[in-house]
């Protein structure tokens, strides 16, 4: 009677606890949705009233470089005062913020935008939100299939996606965030999924913010992933010459000389503050004058980079790897702005539904960051912190820790891979 009654009252906690999550992940969703349809009324609101509108947007920057290559200049789109001529005449009767919004990209990415460059701007940059809002999706649902969520967490991942300010902002602004999203989507999941050529050709891709790519390549050195590595090499190879027999060798080395300009801008132009950046160079920054913050940030990319390979090392399959390496490659970037940190809707959706003792730790972590970060956007002045820096930070501890727990279930001979749960889906809550 004694262990009827003590299984019952097991069977009602667990049910409680069910209940409970299921109605914490319908508050969830429901936040989530008052919060997108907030930002869908306000950006309709000021293109409305005239305040936003695609002459100033950061994608006059990528419309300007193609420019040059579709009208058969393309050594001009790093030439500053020739972009910056050709942005104030598309962007009339509005002023630029700045004299120039600089085309900070390679060659070949050029190449991919040059057919918009023949529409009107604000016809290219309808086409391109599109596109990009095309590939947030496609993101969005082969992340939650690869993660097997079950569908509450499903619709809560979507709507918190889809609510992230971030990917909202990069939208908005026409970047390029979101298809670095898609590329590295596709790189991490064909790595899991074991179709290496279209992982490196994928990470190749990615190579439209170098910096990003790097804590990858860490893994597959270290894990001994040699043909996807040779296929991004290749590829690789291939988006740097390809462009030198289209447009000319002077484009790299326009591209190299940007790349070396803007390693040293800080207030030169709007955007690279300090307060902007949303990277361990922005968080040391903001902290302490130089060098104290290039020493640090230094140090700490060391050992960011350095923790990618151990958990490479030690981990039994490429799931936690990989992530770490996309939190790995916002903490190491020189400048991360905040659309940029659309890139953790990866390694967030494959965390999910691993199985975990520390899952409220996850969830804490993931809903704290998500309000913290959006609110810290108008306070980092006065606190002088980056919070999605300290969150991202925490979020790479917790995947280290769920690396040593697969080390220790491996010492104790069980099968050691990334494995899942359903009650882990809750930390989406």
């Amino acid at each position: 009677m004694l262990n009827a009654e003590a299984s019952r009252g097991v069977g009602e906690t667990a049910a409680r606890s069910i209940l409970d999550l299921a109605r914490a992940r319908r508050i969830a969703i429901a936040l989530c949705l008052a919060l997108l349809l907030a930002l869908v009324y306000s950006y309709i609101s000021l293109y409305i009233h005239g305040d936003v509108s695609a002459k100033q947007t950061d994608f006059l920057s990528y419309y300007g470089g193609s420019h040059f290559v579709w009208s058969g200049h393309p050594s001009q789109m790093y030439d500053f005062n020739g972009l910056g001529t050709y942005e104030k005449h598309v962007a009339a009767p509005a002023r630029l913020r700045d004299a120039v919004l600089p085309y900070l990209y390679p060659p070949f990415v050029a190449l991919i935008f040059a057919p918009l460059a023949a529409l009107s701007i604000n016809a290219a940059f309808l086409i391109w939100v599109v596109i990009s809002f095309l590939l947030l999706a496609g993101s969005l649902f082969a992340i939650s299939r690869q993660s097997r969520l079950s569908r509450d967490a499903s619709i809560l991942y979507w709507v918190a996606g889809l609510s992230f300010l971030p990917a909202f902002v990069g939208l908005a602004q026409g970047q390029t965030s979101l298809l670095l999203l898609a590329l590295t989507t596709a790189a991490v999941l064909g790595l899991l999924n074991r179709y290496p050529m279209l992982a490196g050709i994928a990470l190749a891709l990615a190579l439209v913010k170098p910096p990003y790519v790097l804590p990858f390549l860490v893994v597959l050195l270290v894990s001994r992933r040699w043909k996807p590595l040779s296929t991004f090499v290749v590829a690789a190879a291939a988006l740097v010459v390809a462009p030198s027999i289209a447009l000319g060798l002077s484009v790299n080395s326009g591209y190299a000389d940007t790349m070396r300009k803007a390693s040293g801008w800080t207030t030169q132009l709007g955007g690279w503050q300090p307060k902007w950046n949303h990277s361990l160079e922005g968080f040391f920054s903001l902290l302490a004058a130089t060098p104290v913050s290039t020493i640090l940030t230094y140090t700490a990319d060391a050992a960011v980079l350095a923790l990618v390979g151990w958990c490479a090392w030690n981990a039994a399959d490429l799931e936690v790897p990989l992530a770490l390496a996309v939190v790995a490659a916002l903490l190491m970037s020189p400048h991360v702005l905040v659309h940029d940190l659309s890139l953790l809707l990866l390694p967030v959706g494959l965390a999910a539904s691993w199985k975990s003792d520390r899952r409220l730790w996850l969830a804490v972590i993931l809903a704290g960051g998500y309000v913290l970060t959006l609110v810290n956007l108008r306070f980092v002045t006065t606190t002088h912190l980056q919070i999605s820096v300290l969150v991202m930070t925490a979020f790479a501890v917790w995947l280290a820790l769920h690396t040593r727990s697969v080390i220790r279930v491996r010492a104790e001979s069980v099968p050691a891979v990334t494995t899942r749960t359903p009650q882990l889906e809750g930390a989406l809550s």
